[in-house]
């Protein structure tokens, strides 16, 4: 079963489009190490993402998949 969903990136504290991606990128952004680098890594991160993310009223929408399925050993 595939279920697609669409969720507005709100812009309140550790919210937005960089909370969201510190929150899913974690473990790719601890091998980093520094904040420095962390921070300069996500700013460009956004700064990518932002385009395809903002609609024309400046509200961030974000577009994912939630998939299903169930194993079967044959």
């Amino acid at each position: 079963m595939k279920k697609i969903l669409e969720s507005e990136l709100k812009n309140s504290e550790n919210g937005g489009l960089e909370g969201f991606m510190r929150l899913i990128g974690v473990q790719m952004l601890d091998i980093l190490g520094s904040e420095e680098k962390k921070n300069s890594a996500m700013q460009q991160i956004c700064r990518m993402l932002r385009y395809g993310t903002t609609r024309e009223d400046g509200s961030q929408w974000i577009t994912h998949v939630g998939l299903r399925c169930v194993a079967v050993k044959p």
